[in-house]
């Protein structure tokens, strides 16, 4: 599995139009947690942007979505 930065993670949520309460309930994470670290501008934990990584990634393959590369998705 990749673990994407979090700017990654904040950019591949908005390509999928997932809301951060969405993403923070998929990757059962505190809502709080992500707001402090959008607000403060820093990386969040290595297991924080584990569990935002992977609910992103199950968001996308729920949707067909597959990143092919940055800035682009496919639908399958």
């Amino acid at each position: 599995m990749t673990v994407y930065s979090f700017t990654q993670i904040l950019e591949r949520c908005a390509r999928l139009g997932v809301s951060q309460k969405q993403l923070c309930r998929v990757a059962d994470v505190n809502e709080g947690t992500l707001s402090r670290a959008k607000k403060a501008e820093r990386e969040p934990t290595n297991r924080i942007r584990r569990r935002l990584s992977a609910a992103i990634d199950d968001i996308a393959a729920e949707r067909g979505v597959v990143f092919v590369d940055e800035g682009q998705e496919t639908r399958q």
